[in-house]
């Protein structure tokens, strides 16, 4: 998913971190990454509930607490 996501190929990126998460749903990494995806795409609801499950399931994870600031913001 991240090789899809740098290279901006989204839908790609998306199938792939669905896919991570289906398989482990304790994936911390692939929910930010897929909340990610979504910011990209401009779904910033999404995108919030995707930061918020990663929280709900890793409370310290960093990235997703302050990309969900920012949404929140609306920055």
């Amino acid at each position: 998913g991240l090789y899809y996501l740098r290279a901006m190929d989204i839908d790609e990126a998306i199938a792939d971190f669905e896919a991570a998460i289906e398989d482990d749903e304790n994936d911390i990494a692939a929910w930010n990454d897929l909340g990610c995806c979504y910011l990209y795409r401009g779904q910033y609801e999404k995108a919030k509930e995707l930061y918020e499950e990663t929280l709900r399931r890793a409370p310290m994870c960093i990235e997703a607490r302050n990309k969900l600031e920012r949404l929140n913001k609306g920055v």
